[in-house]
């Protein structure tokens, strides 16, 4: 590999002659000794090579600036690096130390009295082992790890402290703003080897350690973070530093467990297993620009130790044998020679000031002699609508980065480069930034926006104006007007992109941010690699937040801006005079200041600027971003992230004694869009595309959710939460109140485990509004079906009322009703029945007999009666509530009534009186549609009622065409898995099977079934219902094992739910009977036939 490059004058790229050079080791007990041989194989290639150019030979710490390693990795980092031996001293040590401690059990269990893991070898074996070592080596036994000697390689070893589960790591070194933990060599050496079940535990000072692999068992990651703590500690940007980085593994990784317990134990091992190769393959792809370039190379004997025991010391000659055999395949000698032709050019050890040497040679260096620009694919650089900072200021090496990524002269292979970091990081001003100082190395540079894919498309597809001839202009307007025409544009773009001789194009796909493979479906997400050009040409520059786009090409992470760019960013986006003082030094504000922002570069920007236009002095910015902005970030987070708008603030406003940030933010919309719009500036929340309200970003959720766990104004921000969604939900008498039903249900979600675990804090509510807020989010779940998460919030609402407002007070009557509605879906009916004469008595004590409260109370337990099959009791309230709305004189049907008139048909269908029902269910679909509108689910009621008496007297297609329009109207309320919503698509399954569309009925049966098992449980009168039904269409399909088995299952379940003689489960019991008949099985038939006391019982529910 050639990686020198010459500037003007001759210099030559310091990155060659002293850029870093690392060594990572694995851990994996005497199988260590196949790394020392695999080592062994590239420091014999590499001294032949330096002998054949006059050098003497080099040890391994005289090549490598850091070398870390793991469990016995660690000890060979200790015994290469601290102590400065050879690798066949350290082959000969390694199994000197590997002899004495592994020859002889200390315990051939693994488990002490108390079940915990303790070790099987003693550990004073191998703390002499080691001191041995050191004699022969002239080292005081008690000599420190870090001597306070600077030696040309740094080492350091991993160990896991057994309180924190941290990965801390012993070092040979200090660091300043480290904790500097400071073990002798026998103690680092000890704390790095002991693995759980192999060793005790060791402890150094105060503290307890285990073996390193618990944590890192590949400690390469541990190697990188390290390497830019002490190279580039500012920027963190260590990969332009690195000239060589050599991971070497010990075929199968060594096992270790971090837990104690030993029923644990099992699981930890395997997991600590794959750990190695797991993070190998992960490494890789983020550094893959130095693993195809020569830079990073990874090895690790394949198979021929796989099944050996990590203690198996008597193993030498067989893993010797497998490591010759690996580094003499072909492909390794290919990699192992690559690796030394790059080490070979490594001249002196890197200095402290390597990171600024790159960079400046980096900066005098010309780019590569560009190939002349085909005229036939130039496409003027154009920034018309997008936004861009004329004052761009740092990120010297990312720009650096971005240059040797891209400008390369192999224009005949597509180069991809992701830049990722949080919102607000840079990353769109960054790639803007390289493309106005390299236009002219492209024949085109198009930004194409990826917010979403409906945005990607229209992006790609004004690129094809970009590139077309005025005559073709006004037919490109006209297939922009609709989604067709657009998709047709945009892959004639991308079809552009990949004509031959087309390859100094960049594209930048910008705010690529939605997450394709999430757990939660977002419609707007997308694979951005399926909008990639099909040639292997040009170059592409992705911004994203998701760090799993990382495997698409090369990766450069932004962190946040150094303290002296983002001070200088501060006064370039302002007046400079308000932050020095008058030494023309930075004022303390404003480091303050800079230390608030986080050196966020948008943040930065958007205060500096503000502050200039305002004249606001520094400490009120500071006050201002942080308690109102930054609160207001923290509120937003305990709602569900898709979608917020102030109509659902703007409802915390009343009932309750609101904190003093929340009526500030939200006392009216303009104070609302100043605030949120500082948060939309720095990206943490996205203005929706055509819709009301904002989004927040998963990530940027999880953060503030994990900060307001341990904010003092944690419980106040919930309880706000809680305001705004109670006092948003809409009663049920309301136009559409089912469309804002479900956009809260999500909001309610979210916060629902806080209310289960929290409940107590409410206490300081104790006022009749805000408990009546609370009460209506059971309401909300009851009407939602959603009935478990009701009956919590509703129980607990009560026990509260009941105690600070008293048993009659009219809230607690609210919520006594809202329980009775839940007991009625749960067919509790004697529950249901007693709560409803509770609320009925305690409102009549102070209410008017036509209000339309009492109205829906005397409706509701109508209702309940009628479930009871109580029908003159039932028939009485109904009739009570139709004369009471007859004497209104408001002229308009009062929604009790449409209720009454409904249920009243159902009882004259029970007692056979069908002309009169359809004339009573006619008359309250006529009241319903005038009243509430076609789509209110009152209406859609009565035509379901409507259908089921068409379906009973056969007429099929006339029931069909009802259900059918039922079901979409419920679909359309409540979406498709709703309670009712099943109740609907199994009446209109019923009349598919009638009709023999048995395969479309049969999937309707099995989505019933399964919504009703999640709701309601096997044991269910609803789920025995579902299983019924659809027994019963295997039955007609000729599926007759697969009826029994359902019919069975279907009895089971509502034998248990309504009892042994119950008419429904004696339903069941006669199908059987009828089924087993059929099948010439008489016995059987007989059997069940002989448990049937009465006949079927008459359909007696009546619609929810």
């Amino acid at each position: 590999m050639e990686q020198a490059q010459q500037a003007v004058g001759g210099a030559s790229n310091p990155l060659d002659s002293q850029g870093l050079c690392l060594l990572s080791l694995d851990g994996g007990g005497v199988r260590g000794l196949a790394a020392l041989y695999t080592l062994k194989g590239i420091m014999s290639r590499l001294n032949y090579e330096r002998h054949q150019e006059g050098k003497p030979p080099a040890k391994p710490c005289e090549i490598f600036d850091l070398i870390g390693g793991t469990s016995t990795g660690g000890l060979m980092a200790i015994m290469l690096g601290r102590l400065e031996m050879d690798v066949d001293e350290c082959i000969s040590k390694f199994s000197q130390i590997s002899e004495e401690i592994f020859r002889e059990r200390s315990s051939w269990f693994f488990l002490d009295r108390k079940a915990r893991i303790k070790g099987r070898f003693d550990s004073k074996n191998l703390e002499r082992a080691v001191r041995a070592v050191l004699k022969e080596r002239n080292v005081a036994e008690n000599e420190m790890l870090d001597d306070g000697v600077s030696r040309g390689c740094k080492v350091f070893v991993c160990a896991t402290s057994k309180d924190t589960k941290e990965v801390k790591r012993l070092r040979s070194y200090t660091i300043p703003d480290e904790l500097n933990i400071k073990p002798t060599i026998v103690e680092a050496a000890l704390a790095t080897s002991a693995a759980t079940s192999f060793f005790d535990p060791v402890t150094i000072g105060f503290r307890t350690f285990v073996d390193g692999g618990v944590g890192a068992n590949n400690p390469v990651n541990q190697v990188e973070q390290e390497a830019s703590n002490i190279w580039c500690p500012k920027s963190g940007d260590l990969k332009p530093l690195v000239k060589c980085f050599v991971s070497i593994g010990t075929g199968n990784t060594g096992k270790a467990a971090l837990d104690y317990n030993a029923a644990k134990f099992a699981q930890a091992l395997v997991d600590l297993t794959t750990d190695t190769e797991f993070t190998a393959k992960d490494f890789i792809a983020r550094w893959r620009g130095h693993y195809e370039e020569g830079r990073y190379f990874r090895f690790s004997v394949d198979h021929g130790i796989e099944n050996l025991d990590l203690a198996e010391y008597r193993a030498q000659g067989l893993i010797e044998a497998a490591a010759d055999d690996y580094i003499h395949h072909q492909e390794q000698k290919f990699k192992i020679q690559s690796c030394v032709q790059n080490l070979l050019k490594k001249e002196i050890k890197a200095g402290k000031d390597i990171e600024n040497a790159i960079q400046r040679f980096q900066q005098s260096s010309p780019l590569p002699e560009a190939e002349p620009l085909d005229s036939e694919f130039t496409v003027p650089f154009d920034l018309t609508g997008i936004r861009y900072t004329a004052q761009f200021i740092g990120r010297v090496s990312e720009l650096a980065q971005l240059r040797e990524l891209l400008l390369s002269n192999e224009f005949n292979r597509r180069k991809v480069v992701v830049l990722q970091g949080l919102g607000g990081i840079g990353k769109t001003q960054l790639a803007i930034e390289f493309a106005r100082r390299h236009q002219e190395s492209f024949s085109s540079i198009f930004w194409i926006s990826g917010k979403t894919r409906e945005m990607l498309l229209h992006s790609l597809a004004l690129v094809t104006r970009r590139l077309a001839s005025e005559q073709n202009d006004e037919a490109i307007v006209e297939d922009m007007k609709d989604s067709k025409g657009i998709e047709k544009r945009a892959r004639e773009a991308l079809n552009w992109f990949a004509l031959k001789g087309n390859n100094k194009w960049l594209i930048i796909f910008d705010n690529v941010d939605k997450d394709p493979s999430g757990e939660v479906e977002d419609d707007e997400a997308f694979p951005v690699e399926d909008f990639f050009p099909g040639a292997d040409q040009g170059a592409i520059i992705i911004t994203t937040r998701l760090r799993q786009l990382q495997e698409l090409g090369d990766f450069i992470h932004l962190r946040t801006m150094a303290q002296d760019d983002a001070l200088e960013l501060l006064a370039a986006s302002g007046k400079s005079s308000v932050f020095k003082d008058e030494n023309d030094d930075w004022n303390s504000e404003t480091l303050e200041l800079i230390k608030k922002l986080d050196g966020l570069p948008l943040a930065i920007v958007l205060a500096g600027s503000y502050i200039s236009r305002t004249g606001m002095k520094v400490a009120r910015e500071i006050t201002r971003t942080d308690q109102l902005a930054a609160t207001l970030l923290l509120f937003l987070s305990s709602f569900d992230n898709q979608d917020i708008w102030y109509g659902l603030l703007e409802h915390g406003k009343s009932g309750w004694d609101a904190p003093e940030w929340f009526e500030e933010i939200v006392s009216d919309e303009v104070n609302f869009y100043t605030v949120i719009g500082t948060l939309s500036d720095y990206s943490f929340v996205e203005k929706k595309e055509n819709a009301e309200g904002y989004s927040m970003h998963p990530v940027v959720q999880q953060w503030c959710q994990d900060y307001l766990k341990s904010a003092k104004n944690c419980k106040s921000i919930y309880i706000a939460a809680f305001a705004c969604i109670c006092n948003a939900i809409p009663s049920t008498n309301e136009q559409k109140f089912w469309i804002l039903q479900q956009r809260l249900l999500p909001h309610a979600n979210r916060l629902l485990p806080f209310f289960q675990e929290n409940f107590s804090v409410l206490e300081c509510l104790n006022d009749s509004k805000i408990l009546e807020v609370v009460s209506r989010l059971g309401q909300l779940y009851t009407e939602q079906g959603k009935l478990a998460q009701a009956e919590v919030v509703l129980r607990r609402t009560l026990e509260k009322q009941e105690k600070i407002l008293g048993a009659d007070h009219l809230s607690t009557l609210d919520t006594v009703r809202y329980l009775a509605q839940l007991y009625w879906d749960l067919t509790k009916l004697a529950e249901a029945e007693a709560m409803i004469l509770r609320a009925l008595k305690g409102k009549e004590k102070v209410l008017d007999q036509s209000d339309t409260e009492i109205l829906g109370l005397m409706n509701s337990l109508g209702a309940v009666l009628y479930l009871q099959e109580r029908f003159d009791e039932a028939e009485v309230m109904y009739q009570r509530v139709i004369e009471a709305n007859d004497n209104r004189k408001s002229g308009q049907d009062d929604i009790a009534a449409v209720k009454a008139t409904n249920n009243l048909g159902g009882i004259r269908s029970t007692q056979g009186r069908v002309e009169d029902a359809k004339k009573l269910f006619r008359k309250s679909h006529e009241m319903a549609r005038k009243s509430l509108g076609p789509d209110h689910t009152l209406t859609l009621k009565s035509l379901f009622n409507l259908a089921v008496i068409y379906h009973r007297e056969k007429n099929l297609d006339e029931a069909e065409k009802i259900h059918q329009q039922v079901y979409d109207g419920y679909v359309k309320a409540f979406g498709a898995n709703h309670l009712y919503t099943m109740d609907s698509l199994q009446k209109l399954a019923n009349v598919l099977r009638d009709q023999g569309k048995l395969a479309a009925s049969e999937q309707m049966y099995l989505q019933v079934l399964e919504e009703r098992e999640k709701v309601y449980g096997e044991n269910h009168r609803w789920t025995a219902e579902a299983l019924q039904e659809l027994g019963l269409n295997y039955k007609a399909q000729g599926r007759l094992e697969d009826a029994e088995t359902t019919l069975l299952r279907a009895l089971k379940s509502q034998e248990k739910a309504m009892g042994p003689t119950h008419d429904e489960t004696l339903d069941i019991v006669e199908q059987l009977s009828l089924l087993y008949l059929e099948q010439g099985r008489h016995k059987e038939a007989e059997a069940m036939k002989g448990r049937v006391n009465q006949p079927p019982a008459s359909e007696a529910r009546e619609n929810p």
